[in-house]
């Protein structure tokens, strides 16, 4: 980085150290950011395939789970809960966190999995928001629970008070989070 008298250091003359223009990726995101930054319309293949302005601007809903998904739906709801922990509404990124909570603890990982379950299933039980359920947002934060349970209630790995206390706090998550909704606005 280089000084600069008005900002202190020149940002763009670093980043151009470490990514010389003739990168074809680099050239082209440089190309794409300042296509952004100057108002221009975007190349088709990064603009959004809605046309109205207000679908532009606005997030869109939560998908329900794929016709032709070969997983069964409450799997589908159940790591699409793990990858919203990283805001992400996949199946599969939800498999490959769940898969790195395993790899890097094996009971981090059962309790996260065992959060989400709970909190799914108790949101299925009680007829909560069908979209929201199969988007994953009310099984993320029983994931967060049970990962939290398996670190900081300071019991030893595989006891089934800690299980019983993950499973029970994540299913409290469900109906809490429906009843704070209303108060977060257009969060969903």
């Amino acid at each position: 980085l280089y000084p600069n008298k008005r900002v202190g250091w020149d940002m763009r003359a670093g980043l151009r150290l470490l990514c010389p223009r003739r990168l074809p990726a680099v050239a082209a995101t440089r190309r794409l950011g300042s296509r952004i930054s100057s108002g221009r319309s975007l190349p088709r293949r990064f603009a959004s395939s809605s046309s109205s302005a207000e679908d532009r601007g606005a997030p869109k809903a939560a998908a329900a789970p794929q016709a032709g998904t070969l997983l069964p739906p409450f799997l589908d709801e159940c790591l699409r809960g793990v990858g919203q922990v990283i805001f992400l509404n996949s199946p599969a990124s939800g498999a490959l966190t769940l898969a790195a909570l395993v790899y890097g603890d094996p009971w981090l990982g059962a309790l996260a999995a065992a959060g989400t379950a709970s909190a799914t299933a108790t949101a299925r039980v009680a007829g909560l928001d069908a979209a929201a359920i199969s988007a994953g947002l009310y099984g993320y934060n029983g994931c967060l629970v049970g990962c939290a349970f398996a670190v900081f209630l300071g019991l030893p790995a595989g006891s089934p008070a800690a299980a019983a206390a993950a499973v029970g706090g994540a299913a409290l998550t469900a109906p809490l989070a429906a009843a704070l909704k209303p108060l977060c606005g257009g969060v969903p």
